[in-house]
This record gives C-alpha cells, sequence and structure tokens, in this order.
C-alpha cells in the first residue's frame, strides 16, 4: 500500500471492512436440484437445499484454488474450504470482489504443498478505502467492462461451434450436391475421389536456409512464429538444425498430430526438426487441406494410425500417415470450401482480438481505479 492515499481514502486494513467466515461442508445439504448454489473455491460445484448466507458476498479460497474470488449476490452455501465475507455497511461488495481480485491472492500463499490462505493473513491486508459512492462507481464500469468480456466470450463460442459445424457438414458433405455414391468410407458426393495421403502429399527433408523466421505448431492455433509462444525448454540447436518449411506446406508435430497438431506454413520458414513437413501434389488446396487436417473425422484417424503408448509418447511417422484414405473434391470445390470457413475464422479472430484486447483494459482499470492513480466522478 502507497504511503500516501488519495484524497478523500483511508488507510485501512481488510478486517475494517469486511468479516470473514468460514464455509462448512455442504455434504447434509447438497441437492440435486436445490434452490442455492454450492460455492467451492474455483465457483459453483453443486446445488443446496439451505444457504449459508443471504446477502451479496465474495467468497474465497482457504485451500486449493486461493487466487479466484468469486462474487455472488444470491443466498448461497459456501463449502469448507473457502471463507465467505460480510460487509460493514459502507463497504460496497462488488468493489470489494474487484479490490481483492487485484490484489493477486497467490502471493499470500502459506503453504508448500496444497496452497493455502489463513484468515489471519487475509484480515491483515492493507488497503486503500474510497468513499462508498465511489467504491459503487468504480464497481459499476469495472462490471460494464466484464459483461462486454462475457458477451464476447459467448459470441466466440458461438462462432467455433459454428466453425465446428461448417466443418463437419462440407468436409463430408460438400457444397449442394445432389448425388452421391458408395465408397470404402462410406457415402461421398459422386464428384469426389479417395486418395491416399501418399497421393496428395511427400515428406520434404529440405535443412534450414538463412535468415527465415522460426515457427511452431500448436494443437488449436496453427502455426505462429516461436518468438509469440510461450516456451516451456528451450531448445539448445541452431538455426541449421530446422527443417525449412516452404509457404503451404503442411507441417505437423509427430508427437501431437493425432491430437490435431498441424497447421499450414503462412511463409517461407523453419520448423523443429521433431516436426514432419509436407508438400502437395496438385491434387489439393493447401488451405483445404489445413481444415481437413483439423476436423473432427480426421483427428480420429490420425489417433488410430499413430504409433505408442496413449498420451504423450503417441507419434504419427509419416510412413503410416500417408497410408490414411481422405475423400477428396475436385480443386475448385477444395477452394470454395475453404473460403466459407475462412469466412468464419475471420470472424473468430476479429473476436479474439476484441476479447484480448478488452481484458487488457480492465487489467490497466483495476490498476488506475482500485489505486486511486485515475479518480472517477461521483454525481
Amino acid at each position: 500500500m502507497r504511503s500516501v492515499v488519495p484524497e478523500g481514502w483511508l488507510k485501512g486494513q481488510l478486517s475494517s471492512i469486511a468479516t470473514l467466515e468460514y464455509g462448512k461442508s455442504p455434504n447434509h445439504v447438497r441437492q440435486e436440484e436445490g434452490l442455492y448454489p454450492i460455492v467451492g473455491t474455483s465457483g459453483i460445484v453443486g446445488t443446496a437445499n439451505q444457504y449459508l448466507w443471504g446477502e451479496k458476498s465474495v467468497v474465497i479460497g482457504r485451500k486449493g484454488t486461493i487466487n479466484k474470488p468469486i462474487y455472488i449476490e444470491t443466498p448461497f452455501w459456501a463449502i469448507d474450504t473457502t471463507y465467505f465475507c460480510k460487509f460493514a455497511e459502507d463497504t460496497d461488495p462488488k468493489w470489494f470482489y474487484y479490490k481483492v481480485c487485484e490484489e493477486q491472492l497467490e502471493k499470500h500463499n502459506e503453504a508448500s504443498g496444497v496452497p493455502s490462505l489463513s484468515r489471519e493473513t487475509l484480515r491483515g491486508l492493507p488497503i486503500e478505502i474510497p468513499p462508498l459512492p465511489e467504491q459503487k462507481k468504480i464497481a459499476s464500469i469495472l462490471t460494464s467492462v466484464d459483461e462486454v468480456i462475457e458477451n464476447t466470450q459467448k459470441q466466440i463460442d458461438k462462432l467455433q461451434d459454428l466453425k465446428k459445424a461448417t466443418m463437419n457438414e462440407l468436409l463430408t458433405k460438400g457444397i449442394g450436391h445432389a448425388e452421391f455414391k458408395d465408397s470404402e468410407l462410406g457415402r461421398i458426393p459422386k464428384s469426389w475421389e479417395i486418395y491416399k495421403v501418399s497421393d496428395l502429399l511427400t515428406n520434404s527433408k529440405q535443412k534450414a536456409q538463412k535468415n527465415l523466421p522460426i515457427y511452431s505448431v500448436l494443437m488449436d492455433g496453427g502455426m505462429i512464429p516461436r518468438t509469440s509462444v510461450d516456451r516451456r525448454v528451450e531448445s539448445n540447436l541452431s538455426d541449421e538444425d530446422n527443417l525449412f518449411a516452404p509457404k503451404d506446406s503442411l507441417v505437423y508435430n509427430m508427437m501431437r498430430m493425432w491430437q490435431g497438431a498441424s497447421g499450414i506454413a503462412p511463409v517461407n520458414c523453419l520448423v523443429s526438426p521433431a516436426y514432419v513437413v509436407c508438400l502437395t501434389t496438385g491434387l489439393i488446396s493447401s488451405d483445404f487441406l489445413g481444415y481437413l487436417m483439423k476436423s473432427e473425422e480426421s483427428v480420429q484417424k490420425l489417433r488410430r494410425y499413430s504409433q505408442g503408448i496413449t498420451g504423450d509418447r503417441m507419434r504419427l511417422y509419416f510412413q503410416h500417415f500417408q497410408e490414411i484414405k481422405f475423400s477428396i473434391p475436385p480443386i475448385g470445390e477444395q477452394r470454395k470450401i475453404a473460403k466459407i470457413i475462412d469466412a468464419v475464422s475471420v470472424l473468430l479472430e476479429r473476436k479474439h482480438k476484441k476479447l484480448t484486447q478488452t481484458q487488457s483494459l480492465k487489467k490497466s482499470l483495476m490498476q488506475d481505479l482500485l489505486t486511486g492513480k485515475i479518480r472517477v466522478t461521483v454525481n
């Protein structure tokens, strides 16, 4: 806490504005369709036929997840690994919620094993307290930002469902087909053909070239520059040890391909020698290929052809990958399918960008508003 507080604010401790009560075991009140939520350290974990506290509150983890305070407005039951708060009359519960979130409670962990937070530590936390009207205004501003974040996330979820459904429909049934035929892979559009991967792709093992960016493959994000990846293990390999991935080639992580860890190289780049780089033939469009490898049906095939024990030890070698068969539309239809899926992907990318920007805005606002660096106007 700063030595000088904003004008009109008070210095205090958390105990001066909130009383911390222990949660209780919900075993005797748990009911499948109860009226009241049971709140655990990371969210709602069931319902109960009774409530422990009937007013607005903040639930804080005592053991386990201690860094995710939960704001709740309805009567609730708090489990025995949590504290719940009762507030002084001049304290706004929602403002308090944002204040303890900004505090980063994990810094006060007191255990070497399961994270633990003592009541005395919480009670003694120093806190800067604005007048109640200013608390309410700060909470209102941050709540508005949270609503934007929540709505944006809902839009992302809907678009992800739409993309998944669109891919499933177009990659199996194509665009506007009335005639179908039987094949070894089931019913497919009459103009489609069955190909092995070996007909569509060739394995490339070209050595690294100088002055090229290095890319990594993510399961969900495709290929991205390695500089933007939070790498837990830094490689000691030099650039010369990497492989050259030409633009539009398929790159997959041999250890993770069975989970869909693949992507299309957006530029000429370098990739880890643990990856496999595949060049396309004239039978398949790289854009279509990228989506095909991410479809649920394809991922199931990749899993079946992978070798080894389940989990991280499974690998998909190119010699096995090239034996997989797919039903493939003519190249013109491939490009049309890719464009349709691209349109949904672009919308998703925009929503993800908006979400990231809004989350960054919230972080800045919390730092500024909850410390009084920026003062709000109260009418």
